[in-house]
């Protein structure tokens, strides 16, 4: 029988409580898949002053363990980011990534604006 990676499941999971949370309310992005070795997960890009977006939040089962990373910088591609890597949380339920998702957003919200001034 096929199955869905189980890092794919629970990040998908997240996902879709983040699109179905009110907070989700004004943000424009998309989501995408993304591999980075076992770990299989989603990245929110988020549409900010660039044309395509350049932030991203990465959610995924960390690979180690079962908590869950949610990783916050620089769009990539194919892969999570450097910086992202080094902006990372891991919460030990889904509903406790998606505070930490609107949390990352918050941050690059802010960041954005304090290099815009």
């Amino acid at each position: 029988m096929l199955q869905k990676h189980y890092s794919l499941v629970v990040a998908e999971y997240v996902v879709n409580l983040i699109l179905s949370d009110e907070r989700v309310e004004g943000l424009d992005g998309c989501v995408e898949c993304y591999q980075n070795g076992r770990e299989q997960g989603f990245q929110i890009r988020l549409w900010d002053s660039e044309p395509y977006g350049t932030k991203a939040v990465f959610i995924a089962q960390q690979r180690t363990s079962d908590a869950i990373l949610v990783a916050y910088g620089t769009y990539a591609m194919q892969s999570i980011s450097e910086d992202a890597y080094r902006n990372a949380e891991c919460a030990s339920t889904p509903h406790d990534a998606v505070d930490l998702f609107f949390a990352a957003v918050e941050h690059l919200k802010a960041k954005e604006k304090a290099n815009a001034a």
